[in-house]
């Protein structure tokens, strides 16, 4: 089950090599990737999966598979649009898909925004659940500058569990820009497995 990390988790989760925690970051967009020119990178992490995302044997499977997870924020300037990326490799994709349902609960919300959920709903998404079979959900919420809305995107790609968050205040996303992103993630991580089928697991 997905939840969010604790501190102390988060601490011990950093403690990964510094060259693997490098090559998973790769797997992200870059900010020149994503549709307009006024995006940049502004927070982007790599920690080892088990540790943050997944418990149990799960986890544990992850662990040992030597699985480096990497997650990052951008923003676009001057609309403070905001997407966030989650990849998070897994041991198989038996363990990948069993995640999928609860991922969306792990993402770690901002206190100094000072949101007060009104609504969180699965959406019926004909391409991203076709394409994809993706599980999304919207999230509306009352926060210090008025109503935000967040649009979650969950699926996997082999044993990798990918997950794209894009929120803004109002209708700042429509959905056909929200699939632009993920069908750019999606096809990066394509790509990135293609070269290496156990992208972000250690070499056997």
């Amino acid at each position: 089950m997905a939840r969010r990390a604790t501190g102390f988790e988060m601490v011990i989760g950093r403690l990964a090599p510094r060259s693997r925690k490098l090559e998973s970051m790769k797997v992200l967009l870059h900010p020149t990737d994503l549709p307009g020119n006024g995006w940049a990178l502004f927070d982007q992490g790599a920690y080892r999966t088990g540790m943050i995302w997944g418990s149990g044997g799960l986890g544990k499977r992850a662990r040992q598979a030597g699985s480096i997870s990497t997650a990052g924020n951008f923003e676009e300037s001057p609309s403070g649009r905001v997407i966030g990326i989650h990849v998070i490799p897994y041991a198989t994709p038996t363990d990948a898909q069993s995640l999928l349902p609860a991922v969306h609960e792990s993402w770690t919300r901002n206190p100094a925004a000072n949101l007060t959920e009104i609504t969180c709903e699965l959406v019926d998404h004909e391409n991203l659940q076709k394409n994809l079979q993706a599980i999304v959900h919207s999230h509306n919420s009352m926060g210090n500058n008025g109503p935000l809305t967040a649009k979650y995107v969950d699926w996997t790609e082999s044993h990798i569990v990918a997950s794209v968050m894009c929120s803004g205040f109002g209708d700042a996303w429509a959905w056909e820009d929200v699939e632009s992103i993920v069908d750019l993630q999606s096809e990066k991580l394509r790509r990135m497995l293609a070269q290496n089928p156990r992208l972000g697991l250690k070499k056997r």
